[in-house]
């Protein structure tokens, strides 16, 4: 394997103190992990296929590695809706992805509401991963027979030690297609929970929880498992992690970025159970798998338009994705010219690669593309505003709402003085303004005389035309 970044994230029992520490290469042959389950941890991939390769070399690097067979877990959105060479070849490349890997490791997905944005029957989603021997889990329940669309739970044995994995869907209706929202029920995460926790928990496993309602539901549900169950969380493009004496919640971030590598060790007398978290970040210092490039590049040659392919410019800025986030937003203020500007962080996709930039490139990175929509607040409502912005690292599991605004904004504030903002379309509905502003009954008016977010970032490109 080539020079990598990594983040590796250490605990004893989960009393244990966590310490974070840079390394160059993780060591997955060590003789120390022999014994411990080791789970990659994906989620909100949503069609970022210029990770795919890098993702594949490594979990098949780290797969020659492992005793026993790899445990991949996805917790939901594979598939994003707004990728046109997703849409146009029906996921041939998450398809030929998901292939792959289930060669190399044993995975398990877990639903969420992005996988059914391909096709109109979400059976059909359920059915092709199976018959690439990959276990489907989901809460989703038939609207007309209450089956379920996946396996609520399963039990697998890894290095000799029970793993029990649940699936958790995502509980909002309106996050589905229209297609799909009649057809299906969408229970709330806690209350199947609890009314179906004789099924669910199995005495004497390491019980892993895949949630992809969101941070607000992994709060609600923590307390409803056995001490030391671990969480995946997803949904609301997070990078987050809560450790208590009872459990272990992580969010593995967005967009393909980065994974979460957890060697589970069994318990004994003094600890309930140990691990050793390992961050792998998807970047260029990675090698890629050819085949996976290869293929890339046939679809989009064949299901991109000459001018979807075309140059926008290029971004030569290497920063993280948080970064980047502040960056574009940013640029959206400058262009418009107001005090303040707050998007939600879900409507961002991967971030645009390091040099040449297509439009193609863009539509990915805002996936969900509007004018921009401004409005006056006073300073007070404007700091209200701040506080609930940017939960990047510096917030703590307890503070954070889940889905949030990046914001860019003064660094002074007069609560008595009138500041002009903009926000995203989301943002400025009326029904969405209280969680994402924290104030709501604002009246904003769309910027009809200035351009969309994906024609901002174009224009402040270097090298646009």
């Amino acid at each position: 394997m080539s020079r990598a970044r990594f983040l590796k994230l250490s605990a004893t029992g989960f009393l244990g103190l966590m310490s974070l520490n840079a390394c160059l290469k993780p060591d997955f042959g060590d003789e120390e992990n022999l014994g411990n389950i080791r789970v990659i941890c994906l989620a909100d991939l949503h069609s970022s296929h210029r990770h795919f390769p890098r993702i594949i070399n490594f979990i098949e690097q780290t797969s020659q590695q492992s005793k026993d067979k790899l445990l991949v877990l996805i917790n939901g959105d594979i598939f994003e809706s707004s990728n046109k060479v997703a849409i146009r070849s029906r996921g041939a490349l998450e398809w030929y992805f998901l292939e792959r890997l289930s060669k190399m490791a044993q995975v398990v997905v877990n639903l969420g509401n992005h996988e059914g944005g391909i096709e109109d029957d979400f059976r059909t989603v359920a059915d092709n991963l199976r018959k690439l021997d990959i276990a489907v889990l989901s809460s989703i329940k038939s609207s007309t027979d209450g089956r379920h669309l996946g396996a609520p739970a399963i039990s697998l044995m890894q290095n000799n030690q029970l793993v029990r994995i649940i699936g958790l869907s995502c509980s909002n209706q309106a996050a589905y297609r229209p297609v799909h929202r009649n057809r299906w029920i969408f229970p709330d995460p806690a209350g199947y929970l609890r009314e179906n926790t004789g099924s669910l928990l199995h005495n004497g496993a390491v019980h892993i929880v895949m949630n992809h309602d969101g941070l607000i539901t992994d709060k609600e549900i923590l307390n409803l498992m056995p001490v030391g169950s671990i969480f995946l969380g997803g949904h609301d493009h997070l990078r987050a992690h809560s450790q208590t004496h009872s459990h272990l919640a992580l969010h593995t971030s967005w967009g393909g970025h980065l994974c979460d590598v957890i060697d589970i060790g069994a318990a004994t007398d003094k600890d309930p159970r140990s691990y050793a978290i390992t961050t792998v970040e998807f970047d260029e210092h990675l090698n890629e798998d050819e085949p996976m490039v290869q293929m890339i590049r046939s679809r989009e040659t064949q299901h991109l338009s000459t001018a979807e392919r075309d140059l926008a410019g290029a971004y030569n800025q290497r920063v993280t994705p948080t970064r980047f986030l502040t960056n574009t937003v940013t640029w959206f203020r400058q262009h418009t010219k107001t005090d303040a500007v707050f998007i939600n962080n879900t409507t961002f996709g991967p971030v645009l690669p390091n040099g040449k930039v297509r439009y193609y490139d863009i539509e990915n990175t805002i996936r969900f593309d509007s004018r921009l929509f401004a409005t006056s607040v006073r300073g007070s409502q404007l700091k209200t505003i701040c506080a609930r912005s940017n939960q990047f690292n510096n917030f703590s599991w307890e503070e954070r709402t889940g889905e949030f605004v990046v914001g860019v904004f003064p660094s002074a504030i007069d609560p008595f003085a009138t500041y002009r903002i903009a926000v995203n379309e989301w943002v400025a509905q009326p029904d969405n303004q209280l969680h994402f502003l924290g104030i709501n009954d604002l009246h904003f008016e769309e910027l009809t005389h200035e351009p969309s977010m994906r024609e901002i970032v174009a224009i402040r490109l270097p090298g646009h035309v």
